[in-house]
């Protein structure tokens, strides 16, 4: 799983556990966002009072996921990840669009996915690569 923060040049890059290896691309697509609100939120968030409202746009290119966010309607097993990434985003007073973008628009979030940091690293010349533990 992998996702990017293009202002800052920093990419975040973590592996699938072990116990999910049996589950579907969509649901790690679903965690990396929920795992990209929470680093935002609780990043970007930290210097401003709750009143200064935050604005968090994020491309993926998984339409599915785009949907469940965008709609808040998902199958039961992702209903927990929505329930959790709307209460944090309303608790903190942040606003949220989910875009869809078409996989060569996304490369770098998907070479950090792919553990491939080098292409990565070409296609961000100073990009700082750290690990990210989802927050499930």
């Amino acid at each position: 799983m992998g996702f990017w923060i293009p202002e800052l040049l920093l990419g975040f890059y973590s592996p699938v556990p072990v116990e999910w290896v049996a589950r579907h691309i969509f649901f790690y697509e679903a965690i990396c966002i929920v795992s990209a609100i929470h680093w935002y939120c609780t990043t970007m968030r930290a210097d401003l009072t709750l009143t200064h409202r935050l604005h968090l746009t994020i491309f993926s290119n998984n339409m599915n996921t785009v949907d469940i966010f965008n709609s808040l309607h998902a199958l039961p097993e992702y209903n927990p990840l929505l329930k959790y990434a709307i209460d944090f985003l309303l608790s903190l007073n942040v606003d949220i669009c989910i875009v869809y973008i078409i996989t060569e628009q996304n490369a770098i979030a998907d070479a950090l996915s792919c553990r491939d940091f080098s292409r990565a690293l070409l296609l961000a010349p100073g990009l700082h690569i750290d690990l990210f533990f989802n927050p499930s």
